[in-house]
């Protein structure tokens, strides 16, 4: 993963450190004097820009998030059929993981030890996800591609499997096909809720 070069190079260079660090300690093991060294920079540097590790996390984390969010909205907007934006929301979520598997394993290994902040942060994202989907079946409903279902459960429903299937490649690696496994979790989903 690349982080923007908007940033600052010290800052660009503490958080890719961050990742190599992170990935092969995990977030409770990783120290940040391991991160200072990796990124050549000294340990009150790292504070200087990040107050604590969790901080450091939790910005690792949210600029890799905000950017798909924002190239998901962005690829949405260009697509017509619910099945075609269905099928979008998932392949993006799972190459996502993929192009990310070393940060999402530690979100799912170590969600527990991330603190309150990150904890609030990402069911903010999983809401948002779960109200673009919920939004996108509505209108589904409204044009008579669906037929009329609670869509709030069926968003969780179909996030759900589509967190699962990701959990899968985070850790069973890069034997998963992403096209075919997107089509085939949206064709299952539509064969429950489609006409």
């Amino acid at each position: 993963m690349e982080i923007s070069n908007s940033k600052p190079d010290t800052r660009s260079r503490i958080l890719q450190a961050a990742i190599r660090v992170f990935s092969q300690k995990g977030f409770h093991n990783a120290r940040v004097e391991e991160i200072a060294t990796e990124a050549q920079v000294g340990k009150g540097t790292v504070y200087e820009y990040f107050s604590s590790k969790e901080e450091l996390f939790y910005q690792l984390f949210k600029s890799c998030s905000d950017a798909y969010l924002k190239s998901l909205t962005q690829d949405l907007a260009s697509l017509n059929s619910v099945g075609d934006r269905l099928e979008k929301i998932v392949y993006l979520h799972l190459k996502f993981i993929k192009n990310h598997r070393d940060i999402a394993r530690i979100i799912f290994q170590e969600h527990h030890e991330l603190g309150e902040k990150l904890h609030r942060w990402i069911w903010s994202k999983r809401e948002e996800k779960l109200n673009i989907i919920s939004n996108l079946l509505e209108e589904g409903i409204r044009k008579g591609e669906l037929r009329a279902v609670n869509t709030r459960v069926a968003a969780q429903v179909f996030l759900g499997a589509v967190v699962s299937v990701g959990s899968t490649i985070a850790f069973a690696g890069d034997d998963v096909p992403l096209a075919e496994t997107t089509t085939a979790i949206v064709e299952i989903f539509l064969k429950g809720v489609g006409r």
